[in-house]
């Protein structure tokens, strides 16, 4: 399903064809009824994918922005067309990818065993929780301990704790979260890191809701 220099950023021809196959075209509203008729082939496809583009040592990453990029306008090969499209369409991909996330995450919870441990990302959109599982060395030990990592959407604004508790509860898994905290006022603006500068990449960037 996925290259091995492949990302989920800059999708590889096999996921330009698993585009095609997941969402049953290039539009938006051809996912969501792809992803009606069938939910449990569409994120066991997905968790296939995540776990194809997991690197060696670490754990699969979850995240509802890495199920946005199965669509075609997500993930334009047109820079200027891309920026323009994820400035417009989050907010209508978001319930579907987050869907597909949140049951290709459930059915990896399903392989695990009691005891086993998860790290959950907790903050708001843009405050650092990407770069946390990347720099800071205490989340580094938390990830490197895990056998999942659900990174949180800040949209969500950490509603979903409670249903990963649940879920992972009813599994006898442990759940570490880690929470980053930003200053909106200086995050905001950031040369380096901030939500403006994010938001302009159309690589990895998008709109906040």
């Amino acid at each position: 399903l996925l290259g091995t220099n492949c990302s989920f950023q800059v999708p590889c021809k096999r996921c330009l064809r698993y585009q095609r196959i997941v969402f049953g075209g290039p539009t938006v509203t051809n996912g969501l009824k792809f992803y009606e008729k069938n939910p449990d082939k569409v994120a066991s496809d997905f968790r296939e994918l995540t776990l194809k583009a997991t690197k060696p040592g670490d754990p699969p990453t979850f995240e509802t922005d890495a199920a946005k990029t199965l669509t075609a306008e997500w993930s334009d090969p047109d820079l200027a067309t891309r920026a323009q499209n994820r400035a417009t369409l989050n907010t209508a991909l978001h319930q579907t990818a987050n869907a597909i996330a949140k049951r290709a995450f459930v059915q990896h919870l399903d392989t695990l065993k009691a005891g086993d441990e998860l790290l959950v990302t907790v903050g708001g959109c843009g405050a650092g929780k990407g770069y946390g599982l990347k720099k800071v060395p205490e989340a580094l030990e938390l990830k490197q301990r895990s056998k999942a990592v659900w990174d949180s959407a800040g949209d969500q604004n950490a509603t979903e704790n409670v249903w990963v508790q649940q879920e992972a509860q009813r599994r006898g898994l442990k759940v570490n979260y880690l929470f980053v905290h930003a200053d909106p006022e200086s995050q905001w603006a950031d040369p380096e890191r901030g939500v403006v500068k994010r938001a302009s990449s159309p690589d990895e960037g998008r709109m906040l809701d």
